[in-house]
C-alpha cells in the first residue's frame, strides 16, 4: 500500500507538471514545489504572470485562480485513473484528487515543515495560518504563549513586511513582563521521575537528567530545604508541571518546576527574556531564516 500510494503521488506530480506545460505553453520546470503522503502542492505563480491575473481580487479568489483549479483537477483525476488502469491493472480505480486549499503565500523552512496563509479551504474562504512541523504549535507552551507566537506568524505571512513584523516581536516582548507568570510557563509532564531521581543527591544532577526532572527536583529539594513540604506538595512522578527560567540565584539553578504555585519563600525571579526567547523567538527563527531576514 506505501509503495503504490509513493508512486501514484509522484506519478501525479508528472501528471501535474506535463499539464501545465501543454496548456500554458510554459517551459519545463517543477511547479509541484511540495510532496506528502497524500497531496501535491503546486505553485501557479507563472500561470497567473503568463495570463495577466491575480490570485485575489478585492479580497475574493479571482475567476483565473479558480478556472486553473479545476482544470488541474480535473486533468489530474482523469490522468491517474488511466495510469491505475495501466500499471496497477485496476478496472475500477477509486483515486479522486481534490483540492484542499488555496494559498496566497506560503513558506517551507524544511521537509515537511511550513506555514501557509490559506485564504480558501474546501470551497470555504477563510483568513487561517495553517502549520505543520513548526514549534508554533507545540503543546507544551501555553495557550497565551502560542498566541503571541501565531499573532507574529500571521502578520509575516499576510504582509511579508520585517519592519512591521519586528516592531509587533518587540511590542509583545515589551508586554512579555507584565503577564502572570502561570501564563506563560512551559508545561510538561513527569514520565521518568522515580527513575532519574534515584541517580541525583540534593543539588547534584546526574549527567543525562532530562530538564522536566532537573527543575523538579530543585522545586522539592528547595522545599525541603526552607521546610514547606506541609503547604506545598512534592512534585512526584506522572504529575504535570509547569518550568520556568530563572534569573541568576543563589541556588546556582537555570530553572525550577512547579505545580501550581512557585513559593514566594524560594525567593527566585523567573528569567521573563529568556521565557520569551526559548517560547517565542526560537519558533520565528526558522521562519525569519527562510525568509532571509537576518
Amino acid at each position: 500500500i506505501t509503495m503504490t500510494g509513493q508512486a501514484m503521488i509522484k506519478t501525479t506530480q508528472k501528471i501535474v507538471n506535463e499539464y501545465i506545460e501543454k496548456k500554458w505553453k510554459l517551459p519545463k520546470k517543477d511547479r509541484v514545489i511540495a510532496m506528502d503522503t497524500d497531496s501535491n502542492y503546486i505553485s501557479v505563480d507563472d500561470i497567473l504572470k503568463d495570463i495577466g491575473a491575480k490570485m485575489i481580487i478585492d479580497n475574493e479568489l479571482s475567476p483565473e485562480i479558480m478556472e486553473i483549479e479545476k482544470l488541474i483537477e480535473k486533468n489530474v483525476n482523469i490522468k491517474i485513473k488511466e495510469w491505475a488502469e495501466d500499471k496497477l491493472n485496476s478496472k475500477d480505480p477509486r483515486f479522486d484528487f481534490k483540492r484542499e486549499a488555496i494559498c496566497p503565500k506560503a513558506l517551507w523552512v524544511g521537509k515537511k515543515h511550513y506555514v501557509m496563509h490559506v485564504f480558501d479551504k474546501e470551497g470555504v474562504k477563510v483568513d487561517d495560518i495553517k502549520y505543520s512541523g513548526l514549534s508554533v504549535v507545540k503543546a507544551t507552551f501555553s495557550n497565551e504563549t502560542k498566541s503571541i507566537t501565531k499573532i507574529i506568524v500571521k502578520g509575516i505571512m499576510t504582509s511579508l513586511d520585517k519592519k512591521r513584523s519586528d516592531e509587533k516581536y518587540f511590542d509583545y516582548f515589551d508586554q512579555f513582563s507584565n503577564i502572570d507568570l502561570y501564563k506563560i510557563a512551559v508545561r510538561t509532564s513527569l514520565k521518568t521521575f522515580d527513575v532519574w531521581s534515584k541517580k541525583c543527591s540534593g543539588f547534584k544532577i546526574a549527567k543525562g537528567t532530562p530538564m522536566n526532572v532537573k527543575f523538579s527536583i530543585y522545586y522539592n529539594e528547595l522545599l525541603k530545604d526552607k521546610g514547606l513540604q506541609n503547604k506545598y506538595p512534592l512534585i512526584e512522578n506522572g504529575k504535570k508541571i509547569k518550568m520556568v527560567y530563572l534569573k541568576p540565584n543563589k541556588y546556582n539553578i537555570s530553572g525550577i518546576a512547579y505545580l501550581d504555585e512557585l513559593p514566594s519563600e524560594f525567593g527566585l525571579e523567573p528569567d521573563r527574556p529568556k521565557m520569551f526567547e526559548k517560547c517565542v523567538t526560537n519558533c520565528l527563527k526558522p521562519i525569519y531564516n527562510a525568509l532571509k531576514w537576518y
